[in-house]
């Protein structure tokens, strides 16, 4: 769902901001009116997911970068070697 008006006021080509004052403006109750919105539901997980995909591929690279290095185990000793 997306809202689609505030206080009787379309917000369909308003930024962000300009809603976000329009709805701060509000004194007191504030009236939105929502419609079904499918594909934008669906266009917006779609980002969601990217973005969280990316967030966790920089989160192991970044944890990759910072992981000391292996020790590497002694080797058992198999009796060739010269005394």
């Amino acid at each position: 769902m997306r809202f689609v008006t505030v206080n009787g006021v379309t917000v369909a080509g308003m930024t962000k901001k300009q809603v976000t004052d329009l709805l701060k403006a509000s004194s007191g109750s504030c009236a939105l009116t929502f419609v079904e919105d499918p594909q934008g539901y669906t266009a917006f997980t779609a980002y969601a997911e990217k973005k969280k995909q990316a967030k966790l591929a920089a989160a192991s690279r970044a944890e990759a970068a910072q992981a000391p290095p292996l020790p590497v185990p002694p080797q058992p000793s198999t009796g060739a070697e010269n005394p």
